[in-house]
């Protein structure tokens, strides 16, 4: 059966892909659009250079589908460069950005954005899956999890800019052509679209309408993740500050004249400390320590 919607009637769909397969989620997506009466839409998946040869050839089906295309970059310019390249090839008024490794929720996934309250941004937010299991030994599912209580949209709200994550959102498209991902962040560049948003004085809605992340890179690569995103966090920290609990804490301990303790502990720890998180156990105190130290011990070069 159709349904109804008349608080707005045309969405791009904006997929980043780098090394994923993302056909499943195109599908999905037709199907939840098909089923919205009147609805214009197209679907977009944009392929960042994937190394993966195989899952560039097997998203190539979407090309095939009705309404949505596969457009495959020849460079990896990163997530930023990839999502101004979708809102600059769309064509409808409202740009909704999904990462492509993450499961919808639900049939009314798209119906809760077609009628969100007005805002120049829509966020729907992000739950993390994963089993028990996934919590005890894997780094990123318990770090996603500990944060789960933040995620909802009346936390959000709190801090509407600040919690602005790149995942899962709704833009107008005159917002994302005044505002622009920064492309020279490889990482962390949604926390600084948030401060641009709150700069340009873009109105920003928080909902309901969580992604579902059911996929945890090992504990080796989100060590590794994790390390870029300080380096990235360090060499950006001026314009960082006030949108980084990170920054914040530096900051603290820092004026307290202790930083430089966090950094002689990183230099004589900091390999035993790697050698644990990326071992068989998550263990996010050990973690906080180590991603403190290593904020703190880079020395503010791009990375």
């Amino acid at each position: 059966m159709k349904i109804r919607t008349m608080i707005r009637n045309e969405l791009s769909i904006l997929l980043p892909v780098y090394n994923t397969r993302c056909l499943t989620m195109v599908e999905r997506l037709k199907e939840l659009c098909d089923a919205v009466d009147g609805l214009q839409y197209e679907i977009i998946a944009a392929d960042d250079g994937s190394t993966d040869k195989d899952a560039v050839a097997f998203n190539r089906s979407i090309d095939r589908m009705e309404g949505c295309r596969y457009v495959v970059r020849a460079e990896n310019k990163g997530a930023a460069a990839t999502r101004n390249f979708l809102a600059d090839i769309s064509r409808y008024a409202w740009l909704l950005f999904l990462d492509c490794d993450m499961a919808l929720p639900d049939d009314r996934f798209i119906i809760c954005y077609l009628e969100a309250p007005e805002a120049g941004v829509v966020i729907g937010g992000i739950r993390t899956g994963g089993t028990a299991d996934d919590v005890h030994r894997n780094l990123r599912c318990a770090y996603e999890r500990r944060a789960e209580r933040q995620h909802t949209a009346e936390e959000r709200s709190k801090r509407p800019y600040q919690a602005f994550r790149s995942v899962n959102f709704m833009a107008e498209r005159g917002v994302m052509e005044r505002c622009r991902f920064d492309e020279r962040m490889r990482r962390y560049e949604d926390v600084r679209f948030g401060r641009l948003l709150e700069e340009s004085g873009v109105t920003v809605a928080h909902i309901d309408n969580a992604v579902v992340m059911e996929y945890f890179e090992s504990n080796e690569c989100f060590v590794v993740k994790t390390e870029k995103d300080m380096c990235t966090l360090r060499y950006f920290e001026a314009e960082m500050r006030g949108y980084s609990r990170m920054i914040d804490v530096a900051d603290v301990l820092r004026r307290r004249h202790i930083l430089w303790a966090v950094r002689m502990w990183h230099r004589l720890f900091g390999r035993v400390e790697r050698r644990l998180l990326t071992g068989g156990k998550a263990c996010l105190r050990l973690y906080d320590v180590y991603k403190l130290g290593c904020f703190a011990s880079y020395d503010g070069r791009k990375a």
